[in-house]
């Protein structure tokens, strides 16, 4: 009697070894990466000032099949007004392959401001709005269309003090 029960104890711990390591091998190891994930070159961001591309500080931000970058300051050292916005990124496409400038520019030259995507609107706060680094608290919000284009910004509450490269998020509607 004792014998057999030694036997299905070991019986018990060698089941739920095989199931322990089923579990890790299958549900808890992790996934090798997607052979798609390398990078891939895009449409060059279309800024151009004395000869050299390049700009810093602005803002990108995504929403439905476009990215949309606001402001920044270029090669000069100058805060910029312009938004930009890329071709559709569709499952087809699934790279950008060229910009658009849009028609309906930050009310301000700005960098180093923060902006977020929710619920169908761009949402700007803070930045630095001229060549001496003097940070603003001010805030705008544009509406997002479905075609890739900005609306018209509008003043909001401002930020509570002025501010540059912050970084803000969107969660539960705040």
């Amino acid at each position: 009697m004792k014998a057999a029960r030694i036997l299905i104890v070991v019986a018990v711990v060698v089941v739920i070894a095989l199931v322990a390591l089923y579990a890790f091998e299958v549900v808890l190891a992790p996934a090798s990466p997607s052979k798609s994930s390398t990078w891939r070159t895009a449409a060059g961001y279309p800024v151009q000032v004395g000869g050299a591309f390049g700009i810093a500080g602005q803002q990108c931000i995504n929403s439905t099949s476009y990215v949309y970058c606001i402001g920044g300051q270029d090669a000069n050292g100058g805060p910029r007004n312009e938004v930009y916005t890329s071709s559709a990124i569709t499952p087809s496409s699934t790279n950008i392959t060229g910009w658009t400038s849009d028609s309906s520019q930050y009310p301000q030259d700005i960098n180093g401001q923060s902006c977020v995507a929710y619920s169908g609107y761009v949402y700007c706060a803070g930045g630095t709005n001229d060549g001496g680094g003097d940070d603003v608290a001010l805030s705008y919000f544009a509406p997002l269309s479905s075609g890739g284009t900005v609306g018209t910004w509008v003043s909001t509450t401002a930020y509570p003090i002025p501010i540059d490269s912050q970084s803000c998020v969107t969660s539960s509607g705040y």
